[in-house]
Formats: C-alpha cells, sequence, structure tokens
C-alpha cells in the first residue's frame, strides 16, 4: 500500500512535531527555568513574594492561572494576558489605564500615571494626552496599589470633577505637593505665588481662588502663597522679594 503525503501536510505535521518539542524543552530543560517577571513592561524584582512564582520551575509549569485571577480580583484591572520570553521570562499584562493624574515617586523620581480609583499605574507609550496635574513627594512604591498617603485618594476624586466642569483651569494646575501633613500646595501654570488647600476641600478652594480673582482683581505680584482652607477669609502669607 502506497502512503502519499503532500506537501502542505508535511510542513505541518513537521510545524507541530517541533512545536511539540518546543513545549517539551520549555516545560522540562532547566535552561528555561523562571528568573524574571515583568508587569505591563516593569521589572518585577521581588516576583516569588509578590505573585508566589518558584525559581526552580520552568515558565510554563507556573502557577499563572491563580496569579491571573488575584490581578483580576483587584478594583479596576478587567484583563490580563501572560506571555513568554525565552528562555526564562514571564510577561504579564493587565488593560491600559487612561491616567487621570501624574504621581511622581519620591523614592524613585519616575513618574506614574493614577488611574480613576487612584491606583498607580505604568504610562505607556501611547499617551495622547500630558496636561495633567503632578502629584509630588509622595511615595508610589507598586503598581495597581495605592500611595502611601491616603489624601491621594481623596483629591483623585475632585481633579476628575474639576476636569469635568473646567478643563481649562484643570489644565492650569501644574501640580499638587504632599509635603506637609495639614495641607497641600498646589501650583497654578503661570502664577509666581502658590495656593494652599485642604485635601478634603480642594476642589471648592481652588474655586473660591477663581472666584476672588474675577471679583477683586487683587494685587498679587509679590505674595508667596495664599491660604486658602478658611471659611470666607483668605490669607496672604508672606511676600517675595
Amino acid at each position: 500500500m502506497k502512503v502519499t503525503v503532500s506537501r502542505r501536510r508535511l510542513i505541518l505535521l513537521l510545524a507541530a512535531v517541533i512545536g511539540l518539542a518546543t513545549t517539551v524543552w520549555v516545560k522540562y530543560s532547566h535552561v528555561c527555568y523562571l528568573e524574571a517577571v515583568t508587569l505591563n513592561g516593569e521589572v518585577v524584582n521581588d516576583w516569588e513574594t509578590e505573585f508566589g512564582l518558584t525559581p526552580d520551575r520552568s515558565i510554563l509549569q507556573q502557577p499563572v492561572d491563580s496569579l491571573a485571577s488575584e490581578l483580576l480580583s483587584q478594583e479596576g484591572i478587567f484583563k490580563v494576558d501572560v506571555g513568554y520570553r525565552l528562555p526564562n521570562m514571564i510577561e504579564l499584562r493587565t488593560n491600559d489605564f487612561t491616567p487621570v493624574c501624574f504621581v511622581l515617586d519620591q523614592n524613585s523620581g519616575r513618574l506614574y500615571g493614577l488611574n480613576s480609583q487612584a491606583r498607580v499605574v505604568s504610562l505607556g507609550e501611547s499617551i495622547a494626552d500630558w496636561e495633567h496635574p503632578v502629584l509630588c513627594n509622595v511615595a508610589a512604591t507598586r503598581l495597581y496599589s495605592h500611595c502611601d498617603d491616603p489624601r491621594v485618594r481623596i483629591i483623585v476624586p475632585q481633579l476628575m470633577r474639576l476636569r469635568a466642569s473646567n478643563i481649562d483651569l484643570y489644565r492650569l494646575i501644574d501640580e499638587v505637593d504632599f509635603t506637609h501633613t495639614e495641607y497641600l500646595v498646589v501650583s497654578v501654570s503661570g502664577l509666581s505665588y502658590r495656593l494652599k488647600v485642604s485635601a478634603e476641600h480642594l476642589l471648592r478652594q481652588v474655586g473660591q481662588f477663581i472666584e476672588f480673582l474675577e471679583q477683586f482683581d487683587p494685587d498679587l505680584e509679590r505674595t508667596r502663597m495664599l491660604d486658602m482652607r478658611f471659611e470666607n477669609m483668605i490669607i496672604r502669607v508672606g511676600e517675595t522679594g
């Protein structure tokens, strides 16, 4: 009995054999033991503790299904893709987020985004809008976690409401400084002085500042700071030389 095999079938058969051999090699070869993990392009240093992965197993023998489920349980994460880079790297990628503002990590000096839940997200290369306030002097140590200062979660929704109601004013806010525990310092583009506000009422106090300028047109040329934290009163703090 003569058996004929077409060229196409032969190619498919060879591809299947090569694929199976590659899978077996990756799964059982010591060369492919896990050595590195990235999350959205960022290297995860403590991936054994962070993600429960094991360094003495192949990249195909890692519990990526349970890891993906754990990531999906975090608020704001809707999709997790797992990729493998031979010979020893796992690449995790979650759904991309559009940042609602930026945060400058005081420890690393790196710029990250904050999503609508005030969780730290990496900045992709395709961000089209860079006109967001930057939160500074606050730690943003872990992706998809909250910053260490709870006031960040208080002001992010307010910044979102400001953007929705007055995008021009929103874009004029350059920086929100978290250095002081009693108040925040807001820097507005084009102004030589800054605003001292409370985290709980940032939106209202910035709005009152605009009303103050429109109604009174004050001479603030030598002003260093305006304290906006008090009802029906604005305190001028210091003078520039």
